[in-house]
């Protein structure tokens, strides 16, 4: 290149330079004689810059989690999806990000529960002899409007498991409950596959010796649990939440207890007329909802009638309005 032309090239330059030079200084000079602020226009515009102060930041997620966590009480795991995924997506602090989680969590569980699949214990028998196993279906149903495969192994995960949680509670004679609990794993044997509205069940078993009286009464085994999936697939959609199984009630009596069933008021007169401390309580628990206010009534009578009985007397009848009461389960 000719020293002319690398010449003109660098005027053409400083040329420009300094054009823009003079325009910054004209523009910069215009804004000075502007007043601070027009009537009626803020004085600065807030720009996003994608942060905010550790004050703010606390202030917005704890009133996320507090609206996360009223909308959780109302029963509606949509809306507390929505708003710990958008209260999560904003970094909160470690404080509170631990229980949005934790909340977004429970909520996908329930809502993979109303709309995917639903576990429920159903005893074989609701009601088994001392000595006798307790065995319950897991009815497994799919709830869904697409295909369901739960399968029962990949690779090297481990398997999937249904982990039964038992809590027993052992009614006696004297009116005294003692409750004690255990837990009863079952894996997955195969996998499972449900069309859209498609159900099926899993044999599980409580042990004789876990459900065995040790005592002159009666137990109730309160039957629920968890089920740990190796993957829940519903169409192309896929989870991994642990999923509660529904509870149910399975009772356990004393042998020969099946010969109260028939007439449970009748065997309940009965017993109270032989004086048998086993078998009034048995009897009692027998009654269905309808014979309830009935059965009360005879062993509040019998309490004044017999005092030397009355510690059975009052037992049974205490348990038979704790059975009559409206938030009653057990």
């Amino acid at each position: 290149m000719s020293a002319v032309v690398t010449q003109r090239l660098l005027w053409r330059v400083t040329a420009s330079v300094v054009t823009l030079l003079l325009t910054a200084t004209l523009l910069l000079g215009a804004c000075s004689l502007l007043p601070a602020k027009a009537p009626g226009v803020p004085a600065a515009i807030p720009v996003e810059t994608g942060g905010i102060d550790a004050g703010e930041a606390a202030a917005r997620a704890e009133a996320a989690l507090s609206s996360a966590r009223q909308a959780w009480q109302a029963g509606d795991a949509l809306t507390v999806m929505a708003i710990t995924t958008a209260a999560l997506r904003d970094a909160p602090p470690a404080d509170f990000e631990s229980a949005l989680r934790e909340l977004r969590s429970r909520a996908r569980e329930a809502l993979v529960a109303e709309q995917v699949v639903k576990l429920s214990v159903v005893p074989v028998r609701d009601a088994v002899a001392d000595g006798d196993d307790a065995s319950v279906d897991i009815l497994v149903r799919n709830v869904s409007a697409a295909p369901l495969t739960l399968p029962a192994q990949e690779g090297e995960s481990s398997r999937a498991l249904i982990i039964l949680e038992v809590s027993r509670d052992d009614f006696d004679v004297y009116g005294n409950v003692r409750t004690a609990g255990f837990s009863v794993r079952v894996p997955l044997e195969g996998d499972l596959t449900l069309p859209p509205g498609g159900e099926t069940t899993l044999r599980a078993t409580i042990p004789a010796k876990d459900a065995r009286l040790s005592h002159l009464g009666f137990s109730v085994l309160t039957i629920g649990g968890t089920f740990r999936p190796v993957a829940v697939r519903v169409g192309a959609t896929e989870f991994f939440d642990a999923l509660e199984i529904e509870s149910a009630l399975v009772r356990v009596f004393m042998q020969g207890f099946e010969q109260l069933t028939a007439d449970p008021i009748g065997s309940l007169t009965k017993a109270v007329a032989k004086r048998s401390p086993p078998h009034i309580l048995t009897a009692a628990e027998l009654l269905p909802p309808g014979d309830r206010p009935r059965g009360i009534e005879l062993l509040d009578q019998a309490a004044e009638d017999d005092p030397q009985l009355a510690f059975v007397l009052e037992a049974a009848a205490d348990r038979l309005r704790t059975l009559a009461s409206p938030a009653s389960f057990r």
